[in-house]
């Protein structure tokens, strides 16, 4: 995936994918606000939001991501954006002290036919202490699990409700 390059031998290599029906273009526009107080995470809000409920539309605002922006994961850690492929693809680098200090988050959209897409994302660090890369192990899937079909849930919700419509 585009940013693999970035870290040639992680300590930490999780990929995840699922499917969803839709086209790519009408997938990004979720990917692209994600971030702390701008549209959420789609996961567990307490935990990674301040509580504050995750976007159920797209925000305009967050719209115009640009390479070397950076989106606020907390108050005070952040990923840049190091490469962007409107709708494909989207490389995050973490710029954090400790186990997240050499890390990346990538997105991908990669279609399956002309309705389904499948969303791919990849965290990569290089987590040296075991305490950190069980603790990744273990959030990382209960947290990007959750991300995901949220996203998937809110696209899918918005293209049915864009078919009711007369």
């Amino acid at each position: 995936m585009p940013g693999d390059e970035v870290l040639e031998q992680p300590t930490f290599d999780a990929t995840r994918a699922l499917t969803i029906e839709a086209t790519p273009e009408e997938i990004w526009p979720w990917i692209i606000q994600i971030g702390y107080r701008r549209a959420g995470f789609y996961s567990y809000d307490l935990l990674d939001n301040d509580g504050i409920p995750s976007a159920e539309r797209i925000l305009p605002e967050y719209q115009n991501l640009k390479v070397n922006d950076l989106i606020p994961l907390t108050n005070t850690a952040y990923v840049r954006v190091t490469a962007l492929d409107p709708p494909k693809s989207m490389v995050l680098v973490f710029e954090v002290e400790g186990t997240w200090s050499n890390a990346t988050w990538v997105w991908g959209l990669f279609p399956d036919d002309a309705s389904h897409t499948r969303l791919v994302t990849r965290l990569r660090a290089n987590a040296r202490d075991v305490r950190a890369r069980v603790f990744l192990d273990l959030g990382e899937i209960i947290m990007m699990r959750k991300c995901m079909l949220g996203i998937k849930r809110r696209v899918e919700q918005r293209a049915q409700s864009a078919e009711a419509k007369p």
